[in-house]
């Protein structure tokens, strides 16, 4: 007896947008080790004037480029003077968080739409 399996392969192309952009979640910074960067755009996502496009696994996420560090965590500016900020477990995760942020920046490709 033949045994047959099957399978649903799902191939969507999207051209990038602004909408498009604005849709997609904010990245975690604890996950950083995941990301794979393909570079960022300027003044599109919303509170943010630079912002990276990052794909992890199958998803994209945006994650704001206007980050300072500071204790155990990373904050940054929003309108209306809120803050954002972002806690670690130690000093040591922070760093090294910022070491690989900081790598990431540098190295990112602006994306023009």
């Amino acid at each position: 007896m033949e045994q047959t399996m099957n399978i649903d392969i799902q191939t969507t192309t999207i051209k990038l947008s602004k909408s498009v952009i604005n849709q997609m979640v904010q990245a975690s910074p604890h996950t950083i080790a995941d990301w794979q960067v393909l570079g960022y755009v300027v003044n599109i996502v919303n509170n943010c004037s630079k912002a990276l496009i990052i794909k992890r696994g199958d998803n994209y996420y945006t994650f704001p480029c206007d980050w300072k560090q500071g204790g155990y965590g990373i904050y940054r500016r929003l309108p209306k003077n809120y803050t954002a900020t972002r806690e670690f477990s130690s000093i040591e995760s922070c760093n090294e968080f910022w070491a690989r942020y900081k790598a990431i920046l540098e190295s990112a490709k602006q994306i023009y739409i």
